[in-house]
């Protein structure tokens, strides 16, 4: 039987808001925004993604992202945040994770690009709120320089997760 792909996006592709296939044992990855990677058809981020939960006992994963804007190149997101994706990315990651039980297993991924946008850190307090409904656990694959999680594209395939003690990451940040 194949996979059972999970997949909203706006209807003009500009917006992707959940990829992924679902599982008994999922892996929820938030990265920083979606570059090309649809179902069938991985970019190389997803295929890190895909390999990084695999090799750490995960039987699917599920890719969220701080900010939902389609863009290869991050640079070319806007200084300023559009409203209406924020809110529904975080509209779509709520219904993702309604039905899911027992602890979340939380992979942050997101790199030092966090920081180049002032609106990321807002975006990713929404996110926080609709997790912090739920039991959740999370892990990272590393930091950067910076103290952020280090982004999946340069990991090695046997990377392994580590347990993150969300709160000290976020005083650290000044976030909270």
């Amino acid at each position: 039987m194949g996979k059972k792909w999970i997949y909203v996006n706006e209807d003009n592709d500009s917006a992707r808001y959940v990829l992924g296939y679902s599982g008994d044992n999922p892996l929820i990855c938030i990265g920083i925004n979606p570059s090309t990677a649809r179902p069938d058809d991985f970019d190389n981020t997803m295929k890190s993604v895909e390999r990084i939960a695999l090799n750490n006992g995960y039987d699917s994963f599920i890719m969220l992202n701080v900010y939902p804007i389609r863009s290869t190149v991050f640079e070319n997101l806007s200084k300023e945040e559009n409203e209406y994706y924020r809110r529904r990315n975080k509209e779509e990651i709520k219904k993702c994770i309604q039905g899911m039980e027992g602890p979340l297993n939380v992979w942050l991924a997101f790199g030092n690009l966090v920081d180049k946008r002032t609106y990321m850190k807002d975006c990713m307090d929404d996110i926080l709120k609709v997790l912090n409904e739920k039991e959740v656990r999370f892990w990272n694959a590393g930091r950067t320089k910076a103290d952020n999680p280090k982004h999946p594209l340069y990991l090695r395939k046997d990377t392994k997760l580590e347990e993150m003690e969300i709160t000290e990451y976020l005083k650290r940040k000044q976030w909270i």
